[in-house]
C-alpha cells in the first residue's frame, strides 16, 4: 500500500517528540508499505536530513517555507481567530502538493 504522511517538520533526526513520533510511525509503516513524506523545507541546511531519510527508503517531497512569509502570516493572525501555528504553516504550495 502507498501511504502519504504530511508533516510540518522533517522527522529527522528523531530527537524531539514531534519528530520522534512521525519518524517511528513512518519506520513501522514502511515495513509493509511504500511511504512518502510530504514536509516543509526551511533552508538548504536541511538537505542532509532529507538525504538520511532517503537512505532509509522513504520518498521525500519538500515544499519551501519562507520564515519571513510565515512570520508575516502569523502576525496577521493576531487580528483573526486563526491560531498562530495554522497561520505559520499556511501555504498555497503545500495545498497544491496535497
Amino acid at each position: 500500500m502507498k501511504i502519504l504522511i504530511i508533516t510540518p517538520r522533517i522527522p529527522f533526526p528523531p530527537y524531539r517528540g514531534d519528530k520522534l513520533k512521525i519518524f517511528n510511525i513512518s519506520k513501522i509503516l514502511s515495513q509493509n508499505n511504500e511511504i512518502t513524506i510530504l514536509t516543509f523545507k526551511r533552508n538548504s541546511s536541511q538537505n542532509p536530513e532529507i538525504s538520511e531519510l532517503k537512505k532509509l527508503g522513504f520518498n521525500i517531497i519538500t515544499v519551501n517555507l519562507s520564515a519571513i512569509e510565515s512570520l508575516f502570516r502569523a502576525f496577521l493572525a493576531v487580528f483573526t481567530d486563526t491560531p498562530f501555528q495554522v497561520a505559520w504553516y499556511k501555504s498555497a504550495s503545500m495545498k497544491k502538493m496535497v
